[in-house]
C-alpha cells in the first residue's frame, strides 16, 4: 500500500475514533447535566410545596395546598404529588404513584423572639413521584442535535484534511515517484517543479542532483566502455596481426627458400618439380588462410529458400565421402522433406564440422537430422580423440586452436553461420570417446 494511502487511512481512523469517543463523552455529559437540572427543578418544586403545606396544615386549609399543587401537577415530568401529615395520613394527593420519587419534609420553625433559640419540628412530608421518559426524550433530542453538528464537523474536517494532505503530501509524493520512474528509464534530465513542504522540495532537489550525477557517471561509463572497446579492438587486431604474421611467415619462408634453390645452377628437374610443389602447397595454404579471415569479417544476410532436406544430405554425404575417402560417414535423415534455409551456409557449417572431426583423428562420423520440440536438429558425432572440459569452453573463441597448422577460425565461422540462420549450437565431448555437435533451428513456416 502506498504511503499516501496509509497516511489517509490513519488520519481517517484517527478522526473516526475521536468522533466516537467525543460522541460517547458528550452523551454521558448531556445526560448528567440534564439529570442534574431535572433534580434541581424537582427540589425547587418540592421546597415550594413544602413551605405552602406548612401554612395550610397550620390553618387546616386544603384549598391553599390544592391551588399550589395543581400549578405543578401539569408538569410533564411529574406523575403525582402526595402530601402527608406527621401520622402518615394523606392530606392531599393528585396524579399517580411511580417507582421513582423524592421526599421533602414539611418543617415548622418556631421561637419566642429573634433573640431566643429557634426550634424545628417536622409536621408532615411531600412526596413527588416522577417519570424519566420525557427526560430521556429530551436527552435524546439534545444528543441527536449534537451528533448531527459533530457529524457535519467530522465530514468537513475529513474533507479539509484530505484536501490538505492531498496537496501537501499525496500529489508531491506522486510527483516524486514519477521522477524516480523517469530516472529508472534512464532519462536523467528532469525538472523538479514541485510545490510542497520544504522537506519534499529538498528531496526533489536531491533527486535532481542524483539524476545529474547519474547522467555524468553514465557519460563517463560510456566513454570508458568506448575506450575499453577500442582497446579490445586494438588487442584483437594485435592478436590478429600476430596470427596472420605467424601463419604467413612460415609459407613465405618456404616459398623464399624454394625460390633461392631455383637460382642455383646445375639443379636437376626433379628438384625443380619438388620446389614447385612446395610453392603451390604454401600458396594454397595462404589462400585458405585468407578465405577463413574473409569468412569471419564478411557477413551477409542469409538467403532462405525451400530445399529438399533429404536430397541435400544425400548430395552432401556423397561429396564428403569423396573429400574424405578413408572416413566412414553415416547419414540418418529423419527430418520432414521440405525445409526453409540457406543451402550454402548450411553446407559450409556441416562441411567445416566434419573437417574438424577428421582433424581430430576420427575414422567414423555420424550425421543425423530429426525433429524435436518444434525445431529441427542436426547432429554430428565422431569417435575422435575428444576435447577436454577446459578446452571445451574456448573452442568458439577466435584464434584458439591446438592444431599445428590451424588458424582457430573454423569453429568461429561455424558459429557465425549458425547465428545467421537463427540457430543455436551446442557441443559435448569426452577425452578418448569423441565429440558431438548439435545444431537446432527454429521451424520456418513455408510460404
Amino acid at each position: 500500500m502506498r504511503l499516501s494511502k496509509k497516511i489517509n487511512l490513519i488520519v481517517f481512523f484517527g478522526i473516526f475514533f475521536t468522533f466516537i469517543i467525543s460522541i460517547s463523552l458528550s452523551f454521558i455529559l448531556i445526560k448528567k447535566i440534564t439529570y442534574k437540572k431535572f433534580i434541581q427543578k424537582l427540589n425547587l418544586i418540592g421546597n415550594e410545596i413544602s413551605k405552602t403545606s406548612t401554612i395550610s396544615i397550620l390553618l387546616h386549609d386544603k384549598n391553599l395546598i390544592k391551588n399550589r399543587v395543581e400549578s405543578y401537577s401539569n408538569d410533564r415530568d411529574i406523575s403525582g404529588i402526595y402530601i402527608f401529615d406527621n401520622n402518615k395520613n394523606v392530606i392531599y394527593s393528585t396524579g399517580k404513584k411511580t417507582k421513582k420519587f423524592v421526599i421533602f419534609p414539611i418543617i415548622l420553625n418556631y421561637g419566642i423572639s429573634n433573640l431566643e433559640k429557634k426550634f424545628s419540628k417536622k409536621i408532615g412530608e411531600v412526596k413527588i413521584y416522577y417519570t424519566e421518559s420525557y427526560l430521556e426524550k429530551e436527552i435524546f433530542k439534545i444528543f441527536i442535535a449534537i451528533f448531527i453538528i459533530m457529524a457535519i464537523g467530522l465530514v468537513t474536517t475529513v474533507i479539509i484534511i484530505y484536501y490538505v494532505l492531498n496537496n501537501a503530501l499525496t500529489i508531491p509524493l506522486k510527483k516524486l515517484m514519477d521522477l524516480i520512474a523517469t530516472i529508472k528509464k534512464g532519462e536523467f534530465k528532469i525538472k523538479t517543479n514541485i510545490q510542497a513542504s520544504p522537506e519534499i522540495v529538498e528531496v526533489a532537489e536531491t533527486l535532481k542532483d542524483l539524476a545529474e550525477s547519474l547522467n555524468q557517471k553514465n557519460i563517463e561509463l560510456k566513454r570508458s566502455y568506448e575506450l575499453m572497446s577500442e582497446n579490445k579492438t586494438l588487442a584483437e587486431l594485435g592478436k590478429f596481426a600476430m596470427v596472420v604474421a605467424h601463419e604467413i611467415k612460415n609459407p613465405l619462408g618456404i616459398i623464399k627458400g624454394a625460390s633461392q634453390i631455383f637460382k642455383k645452377e646445375n639443379i636437376d628437374n626433379e628438384t625443380k618439380l619438388e620446389m614447385l610443389q612446395f610453392i603451390e602447397e604454401e600458396v594454397e595454404r595462404l589462400d585458405n588462410l585468407v578465405k577463413d579471415f574473409m569468412a569471419i569479417s564478411k557477413s551477409r544476410e542469409p538467403y532462405l529458400k525451400k530445399i529438399n532436406i533429404k536430397s541435400f544430405f544425400e548430395n552432401l554425404t556423397e561429396k564428403l565421402k569423396l573429400m574424405f575417402p578413408n572416413i566412414k560417414i553415416i547419414a540418418n535423415i529423419n527430418c520432414s522433406n521440405i525445409k526453409k534455409t540457406d543451402e550454402v551456409l548450411l553446407n559450409q557449417i556441416i562441411t567445416n564440422l566434419v573437417k574438424n572431426s577428421v582433424e581430430a583423428n576420427s575414422n567414423k562420423i555420424e550425421i543425423s537430422c530429426f525433429e524435436k520440440d518444434e525445431k529441427w536438429v542436426i547432429k554430428i558425432k565422431d569417435n575422435g580423440k575428444g576435447i577436454s572440459e577446459k578446452e571445451l569452453n574456448k573452442i568458439f573463441e577466435p584464434f584458439y586452436t591446438n592444431k599445428e597448422k590451424g588458424t582457430g577460425l573454423g569453429l568461429v565461422i561455424v558459429k557465425n553461420y549458425v547465428k545467421l540462420l537463427h540457430g543455436t549450437i551446442n557441443v559435448e565431448s569426452e577425452i578418448g570417446k569423441g565429440t558431438e555437435f548439435q545444431i537446432s533451428f527454429q521451424e520456418v513456416v513455408n510460404g
